[in-house]
Order: C-alpha cells, then sequence, then structure tokens
C-alpha cells in the first residue's frame, strides 16, 4: 500500500525528471539554432576583397567591417583541388606565399560578428600568381646588360629601373616573352643601378623583386679578335695593372659557353684553332675575374686553317637583287665574300649592304664615285675614302679596313694616302666585258688554287648565276670561301696601310 506521502514523492521526482528533459531539449535546440548560424549564414558580395600579385606571393586585402572580431580566408588550391581555411586574422590584409608560379587561385572572405557568427561572402575572387623572375647584371663595356630567369608562362617581361638614391622605379621598356636580356646604354660609370623585372602573362601583371639587383657601373674591357696562322687572337682593353681574366668561347654548334683560357696581368690571348668550332660563328667573351664585367662578345667565323680556302670579291654594288641573290647562295653554303662598294651607291641599296653585313660578309671601300686614283691628288684620294668609309658607317654601323681602288689603278701616291691596304686579285672572271654565267663560272674553275683572289661585280644578273653554280663547286672541292682579312690573316700576312696584295698563297 502506496501512502499519500510517497505518492506526493513519486510525483515530484517525475516533475524534476521532466523539467530537466525539457531543459537539455532547450538546450538541444539552442545548440542546434547557432550551429546552423554560424554555418548557413551567407551574404551577397565579396567584402571588398582584392587579390594582387606582390613581391613574393599574392596579396590579400578587404575593407575594414563594422563590428568584426576576427577574419577567415578560404582557399581553393588549383593543385590539390581542395578548399582550405586560413583563421585568425585580425587585420584586413593576408599575404600567401603558399603559391606557385602560373597557378590560378580562388579566394573567399569570412569575418566573426560581435555575437560570435561566422558571415561568409558569396563572391569569390581569383587571381593568377605570375612569379617575380630573378634577375641578374654585368657591366659591359658600354652598357648594363640585365638578365632574367625566362618563364613559360609569360607572353612579355616589364623592366623597372632606379638609382641608389632614388625612391621610386622607373620604367625603363616591355619586351617579348623570348627575349632573356636588354642593354640599358643610359648608364654612368661609378653610379649604382637597381633593376628588376615583372612578368606579365596575358593581361596579368605579376609581381617584382621589391629589392632587385643592384650593381656599380664599372666598364668592362672592350675586345677585339682576329685570325692568325696559330689562332684566335683575342685584344682587350686593361680593367687595371693587376686584373686577372677569364676567356670563354662558345659557337652557333656548340651554344653553351666553355672557358678556353685565363691570364693574368697581360691583355691579349690566342685561343688555338683545336678550340673553335670550324665552319660556324665562333663567340668569344672576356670576365674580369673577381667582378662582373664581361665583354659580350666579339665573333669570328670558324675556319680550319688546314683546309684549303679562297676568297671571293665583288666590286662596284650594292644592287637591289644582284647583290642579295649572291649573298642568298654565299649564306646556303655556309660561305663569305668581300663586298668592295661604291660609297654613292650605298644610301640607294641600303637593304642589299645590310644584308651582307648579316651574313657575315665583309664591305670594304671601292671610293664614292668610282674615282680612277691615278688621276687625283692626295686630298681627292682622302676625300673618296673617307666618304665611303662614313657612308657605309652610317648605314651598318661597320667601317671598312679595306681598300679596292677602282680598275685596279694604283701609284705610290695612291699608296700613300688610302690609308688602308690595297687589295688587288690573281684571278680575273672578266665578267663585266663577257656578261656570260659560263665565262665567269669557267675562268674560275682553271684558274682557282688555294689562296686565290676572285674578281666579279655585283652588278650583272650573269654573275649572280654564276655564283649559284660557283659556290657549291667549289665548295665540294673542298675550299673555305671566306673575306680577304679573313684569308691574309691565317696566312700570316701583316696588313699593313698602303701595302698590296694580290693573293692568300702560303707562305
Amino acid at each position: 500500500m502506496i501512502y499519500p506521502k510517497e505518492v506526493e514523492e513519486v510525483e515530484m521526482r517525475k516533475s524534476v525528471k521532466g523539467i530537466i528533459s525539457i531543459l537539455l531539449v532547450f538546450l538541444v535546440l539552442l545548440s542546434s539554432v547557432s550551429v546552423i548560424g554560424a554555418f548557413a549564414k551567407n551574404v551577397d558580395g565579396g567584402g571588398g576583397l582584392e587579390v594582387v600579385n606582390y613581391d613574393k606571393g599574392l596579396s590579400l586585402a578587404w575593407k575594414k567591417i563594422e563590428g568584426a572580431t576576427g577574419y577567415r580566408i578560404n582557399k581553393y588550391d588549383p593543385i590539390t583541388q581542395k578548399w582550405s581555411l586560413v583563421i585568425g586574422i585580425k587585420g584586413t590584409l593576408y599575404r600567401d606565399t603558399r603559391v606557385m608560379n602560373g597557378f590560378t587561385y580562388t579566394y573567399k572572405l569570412s569575418y566573426i560578428d560581435k555575437n560570435g557568427e561566422i558571415i561568409t561572402f558569396k563572391q569569390s575572387v581569383s587571381e593568377r600568381y605570375l612569379e617575380a623572375p630573378q634577375v641578374y647584371v654585368s657591366c659591359t663595356p658600354n652598357a648594363a646588360m640585365v638578365s632574367w630567369d625566362s618563364y613559360s608562362t609569360a607572353t612579355q617581361y616589364r623592366i623597372y629601373k632606379k638609382t641608389a638614391n632614388s625612391t621610386s622605379w622607373q620604367y625603363l621598356r616591355s619586351v617579348g616573352s623570348s627575349t632573356k636580356y636588354i642593354m640599358d646604354y643610359n648608364v654612368s660609370s661609378g653610379t649604382k643601378y637597381i633593376y628588376t623585372v615583372r612578368q606579365v602573362g596575358g593581361e596579368i601583371q605579376g609581381c617584382y623583386n621589391l629589392a632587385g639587383v643592384s650593381t656599380i657601373f664599372r666598364k668592362a674591357p672592350t675586345v677585339t679578335a682576329k685570325h692568325s696562322p696559330k689562332g684566335v687572337v683575342l685584344n682587350w682593353s686593361s680593367a687595371g695593372a693587376n686584373a686577372s681574366y677569364i676567356i670563354d668561347q662558345r659557337s652557333e654548334a656548340n651554344t653553351t659557353w666553355k672557358t678556353v683560357g685565363n691570364v693574368s696581368k697581360k691583355v691579349t690571348f690566342t685561343c688555338p684553332y683545336n678550340k673553335i668550332d670550324f665552319g660556324v660563328v665562333n663567340y668569344f667573351r672576356i670576365r674580369v675575374k673577381g667582378t662582373n664585367q664581361v665583354s659580350y662578345s666579339t665573333w669570328v667565323n670558324g675556319i680550319d686553317p688546314n683546309k684549303p680556302m679562297v676568297a671571293l670579291t665583288y666590286d662596284d654594288g650594292p644592287h637591289a637583287t644582284v647583290t642579295d641573290d649572291i649573298v642568298d647562295v654565299l649564306e646556303k653554303y655556309n660561305a663569305r665574300a668581300t663586298f668592295f662598294v661604291v660609297g654613292n651607291r650605298v644610301g640607294s641599296y641600303k637593304s642589299a649592304l645590310k644584308h651582307s653585313v648579316a651574313a657575315g660578309c665583309e664591305i670594304g671601300n671601292h671610293t664614292y664615285g668610282h674615282y680612277i686614283l691615278t688621276n687625283y691628288g692626295a686630298s681627292t684620294i682622302k676625300s673618296q675614302i673617307a666618304q665611303t668609309n662614313t657612308a657605309i658607317r652610317n648605314i651598318t654601323g661597320v667601317t671598312p679596313t679595306l681598300v679596292r681602288a677602282p680598275g685596279g689603278s694604283f701609284n705610290s701616291s695612291v699608296k700613300a694616302n688610302v690609308g688602308y691596304p690595297l687589295i688587288q686579285w690573281s684571278v680575273d672572271t672578266l665578267d663585266w666585258k663577257t656578261r656570260k654565267s659560263g665565262s665567269v663560272i669557267s675562268s674560275v674553275k682553271s684558274s682557282v688554287k688555294d689562296g686565290s683572289i676572285i674578281l666579279m661585280h655585283d652588278l650583272y644578273p650573269t654573275t649572280a648565276a654564276a655564283t649559284g653554280t660557283i659556290v657549291p663547286w667549289l665548295s665540294q672541292q673542298g675550299y673555305q670561301m671566306v673575306t680577304v682579312t679573313e684569308l691574309l690573316q691565317i696566312r700570316g700576312y701583316d696588313l699593313k696601310p698602303g701595302t698590296v696584295y694580290y693573293n692568300g698563297y702560303k707562305k
């Protein structure tokens, strides 16, 4: 039997359990509401989020949000293809350094309000990261050479410059994606310059290294190269009485620089022929040891001194089509020639003249008006040579170092006043007289030998046609077709002003 008091206690316990159950349900519901509110509260817009390339990554910035106690960044990584969360951001700036060149990253901004609720903006912002290229600076004889690491992601590069006492970068220039260096000629010796480079991918400008790369500009030595019987002779200006130098070589066949010599306290070096590549253009540079002074670079043709060689020469040009046709044949067979040009013609045929120089041919002086120099005095002789050299230099940047007197006419006055070696010939094709390709070809085949200097004229289509046969035939016979200067230097002739040379026969 249950007494009334016991009934009362039982009912009370039931009541307490009920209240506790209700409280538990309420707490669960309250917790659920809080959780749902934290993850489901999304708002329109992006919160003012902006993403840009910066020195070592992507820089994210946004507007300060009233009432925000902290910010969070949601990041989508295109490599892992996953979202990640950055929390605990107090300010309005975040720099993401965990990015890789060429990839596009996506970000969303969230913030925590004063009630602890997380508010996420719906709009995301994406940006492609374009890394700041590593920059290198060398001092050449007359410019600062700025180079950089190249990227497949770049469509162009933008180069910037400032001096040591400048506070802002000066835009220098833009170059295409295939360009890997520029020359800055606007430099003064002893001044410190700083360079930096930005890669551009499409419409996106990448970042640049804020520190840049600096150098105090000091002129590197100027270098010349010439052939000799023993090898290629390099001479350069001094970088100081106790300076040491490193000599490097590469060629169109082997494009990696390799060291071929080291010298100290002298400014000359002979690179033996067994260290150059025959049949192609060879390049040489001089590095001043312990500095960034580099002479980029002098070049010579890779000629084998042990094989026969001849010098093809052409007078009276240039000509709009004949010269170009001849040079086309020379280029096809890796041959070169010497063109003795008339000064008053070069202005009318600039393209043909430039084509000859670009093909590695030599330009000689044939007077300005095709004057027979033996008919004139010293002042006219000097003027005819000087005017022609100036005209050629203004178009090509090259100054001739050889003269051929029109008609081959010279006397003691001519030799005394031309100021350069006088070049005659050992094989005369008489192409100007016969105007027949067959006759020109026959004269070469019947008379040529090792060391010959062959006379032709680049005014006649028949000569161009003959060249189309002569050049491959000479190549088949084992002849190297070189310039007059190359022939004479390799054969050991000392080229002197006023001295007459007819051939490059072995001594």
